[in-house]
């Protein structure tokens, strides 16, 4: 025995009315999905950034001390605008530039200092303290240090430098 269907004019109906509705949402998907991503930069990037010290004796007694800034490495993107806000916790000032640009400033301990940076090419741009530069010279070029003993924090004293890692 076969069964025949026998579908009226209201059912003939609802069944157009949900093929449309389901058309209408695979359309408005497909859409969606044809659209661009953003990939627009936002108008600026706030990097918070504070001074440090390291502290510390050695066996002989002797304080040394080691400055940095905190981050330390920053990561970027080509033509991202920064705003660098840069807090002085330790320290009572530490003069500094961004290599390669021509963005200088003071940090004071208990004060912020802001500046904007929009890199302009890919590379790592060095956040330089001149306070704390540090100096260059090894215990192989100390002519008097025959032992090649450690040199003291007078004879050497590393630099304070951070990174803007740009990509």
């Amino acid at each position: 025995m076969s069964r025949i269907w026998v579908i009226n004019k209201r059912q003939v109906q609802w069944i157009a009315v949900a093929m449309f509705a389901v058309m209408l949402t695979i359309a408005y998907l497909r859409w969606e999905q044809s659209k661009p991503v953003n990939t627009d930069l936002p108008e600026e990037r706030t990097i918070h950034i504070v001074t440090g010290e390291f502290k510390t004796k050695t066996a002989d007694g002797k304080e040394i001390e080691v400055y940095r800034w905190d981050p330390g490495t920053i990561p970027a993107r080509l033509g991202e605008n920064l705003k660098l806000s840069i807090y002085g916790v330790n320290g009572a000032n530490h003069q500094f530039y961004i290599e390669g640009t021509t963005i200088r400033g003071e940090v004071r301990k208990g004060r912020e200092t802001v500046v904007t940076f929009t890199p302009e090419k890919k590379g790592i741009y060095r956040l330089i303290c001149t306070t704390h530069s540090g100096h260059l010279a090894t215990n192989t070029e100390n002519k008097e240090n025959k032992e090649n003993k450690p040199m003291s924090h007078e004879e050497v004293a590393a630099p304070m430098i951070g990174y803007i890692v740009v990509d």
